[in-house]
């Protein structure tokens, strides 16, 4: 993201802390949660789109590859979702750095400062854990 001028060095780097934060937290067994960060979601979307090496850091993160799932009217993602990842990260690190919010709309921020939110936002999410079960790397199937 750096290369294409989306994001600073210094934006880049808490782009990644914040990111590998998120993959922590599914290897906690925190499921499911939802990406709600337009731009940690773009980093997860670049991660991916290099299969192999988003394999090993799966593997050697957390053990096991993580599915990006996205949101389809087959498979919406529950609000309960964005609400486990707001409450564990909070719980484990602290209040939300602006990374979280950064790329949304006024009104996007305004819908996440208003807890508890019980209804799905005014946009649709782009990807969360799914409701599946831990898949281990180095099998054929995931």
């Amino acid at each position: 993201m750096v290369w294409d001028g989306k994001l600073s060095e210094d934006e880049c780097a808490m782009a990644e802390r914040e990111f590998k934060r998120f993959i922590l937290m599914i290897g906690m067994d925190i499921k499911p949660i939802a990406m709600i960060s337009p731009t940690l979601d773009e980093v997860w979307h670049q991660m991916v789109l290099f299969t192999r090496r988003y394999v090993r850091f799966c593997r050697e993160t957390v053990g096991f590859f993580i599915h990006h799932t996205p949101e389809t009217p087959e498979n919406p993602i529950p609000v309960e979702a964005a609400i486990r990842l707001m409450v564990n990260y909070e719980r484990l690190f602290g209040p939300m750095p602006s990374v979280w919010f950064s790329g949304m709309t006024a009104e996007l921020q305004r819908y996440y400062e208003a807890r508890p939110f019980r209804v799905k936002p005014p946009v649709r999410w782009s990807g969360w854990t799914g409701r599946d079960r831990r898949v281990r790397v180095g099998v054929t199937e995931f």
